[in-house]
């Protein structure tokens, strides 16, 4: 509870273990009289859910309303400033979000920085009830308790999401390029990649090409290069070894095709990055 608002509870919450998506703190208005929000800028995403009230978001070019039913985002770096209106209590519950994948999930659903508030009526129970057990269970300081919170955190996404219909895409060509960013040390091939996405090879590699400037093909063997090379520069394992750790199980395959990006053996790239270390 806030000190001196009796209306107003908030927890922090830690768990290192998860930083895809993760969790600052959470907490809860509940009929809260002459609330007001800001001028503040935070450096995380801030999620919002109005179960009941009525206010204005006034730091946008055009004012926005928010009313009981609409879930809003305050994005990192973003001024952010709201005022309820007079004579209306505010009932809101929230959480503070930090991670990689924070920013294209919202965007999934059409919540930008210029876009930041969405209805979510349909989905309101749901959201109210995901909110609370985020809270109760952030007090707990047991492992598998910070473990749901998380979990309720993705619930959250996938409820969202899920609402959202029809209206999410795939955007193939960013999904393509993590699976190799994640893959590439598997042998993987770009028939794999489009199998995965269940989309045709080649209009993925258009696709691609047109986004990237480059093809997957191309993508995935600089992604290859790019570490078989920064393992030759850092580290003392055999080139077989390193051939193996960035998906070309065929030694000499490897040494072809890094010669032939590099114009250098794998050997050869070594000893002249040594080299040039020394001097």
């Amino acid at each position: 509870m806030y000190k001196n608002d009796p209306t107003c509870f908030e927890n922090t919450f830690s768990f290192p273990y998860s930083r895809e998506l993760n969790m600052y703190y959470c907490g809860k208005r509940i009929l809260s009289p002459n609330h007001s929000y800001g001028p503040e800028v935070r450096r995380h995403f801030l999620v919002v859910y109005i179960k009941e009230g009525q206010a204005t978001l006034l730091s946008h070019k055009d004012k926005i309303r928010l009313v009981g039913g609409n879930l809003f985002v305050m994005f990192p770096n973003e001024e952010i400033h709201y005022v309820v209106d007079k004579n209306s209590l505010w009932t809101i519950s929230w959480v503070g979000l930090y991670g990689n994948m924070v920013y294209d999930l919202f965007e999934s659903v059409g919540i930008t920085p210029e876009n930041p508030v969405k209805s979510v009526k349909n989905i309101g129970h749901a959201l109210s009830s995901i909110f609370e057990g985020i809270y109760q269970l952030s007090f707990s300081m047991e492992h598998h308790d910070k473990l749901s919170v998380i979990s309720l955190l993705y619930q959250f996404f996938s409820v969202l999401i899920s609402d959202n219909g029809a209206k999410t895409s795939i955007d193939y060509v960013e999904e393509a390029a993590r699976l190799i960013d994640y893959n590439y040390d598997k042998n993987i091939t770009v028939e794999n990649i489009a199998e995965r996405l269940f989309i045709n090879k080649s209009y993925l590699s258009r696709l691609f090409k047109s986004k990237k400037g480059i093809t997957p093909k191309e993508y995935l063997i600089k992604k290859r290069l790019d570490r078989a090379a920064d393992l030759l520069i850092n580290s003392t394992v055999s080139v077989n070894t390193i051939a193996i750790s960035v998906g070309l199980s065929d030694p000499l395959y490897f040494s072809r095709i890094f010669k032939k990006h590099t114009g250098l053996s794998p050997s050869q790239y070594r000893q002249s990055e040594a080299k040039q270390k020394n001097l």
